[in-house]
């Protein structure tokens, strides 16, 4: 259930930002929403990294041979910002921006599958991942 309360609550601090994009922030300049919004998030995680340690919460490290999985991820991450943000600026609509990352999971299927080896998908993944395709779609042509 924890687990299940931390997604909810990414989700809506997603949602906020989205809205926040759409309403105040679009078309500013995606590299620079990118170094604001990382150099903020590394300010707020470094004190609490801190608070933690200074507490004694036991922190677990990434390992040597973690590194540089860790940096791939910030390197995606900062590359789906920009892109989220690029997006906004070529006048997506609020809609599809909050509707397209239903088809996070097939990308992750086939990275997942091209570079981990992970088992194959079941009939009624297949089927969700068609229904959020076709949903996508339909937000896309719905916002002209």
């Amino acid at each position: 259930m924890r687990g299940f309360l931390f997604l909810m609550a990414a989700m809506a601090c997603f949602a906020a930002q989205n809205v926040i994009l759409d309403q105040k922030l679009r078309g500013t300049n995606a590299f620079f929403m990118v170094a604001v919004v990382t150099g903020t998030a590394s300010l707020i995680s470094a004190t609490i990294l801190f608070v933690q340690y200074k507490t004694g919460v036991e922190i677990v490290w990434p390992t040597r041979s973690q590194i540089t999985f860790v940096i791939l991820a910030a390197v995606f991450v900062g590359a789906a910002d920009a892109f989220v943000y690029s997006a906004y600026a070529a006048k997506v609509s609020l809609a599809l921006a909050t509707t397209a990352p239903i088809i996070l999971p097939l990308f992750a299927w086939v990275y997942s599958r091209v570079f981990f080896s992970a088992r194959p998908p079941n009939f009624y993944e297949l089927g969700g991942w068609a229904l959020a395709g076709v949903a996508v779609l339909l937000m896309y042509h719905g916002q002209k």
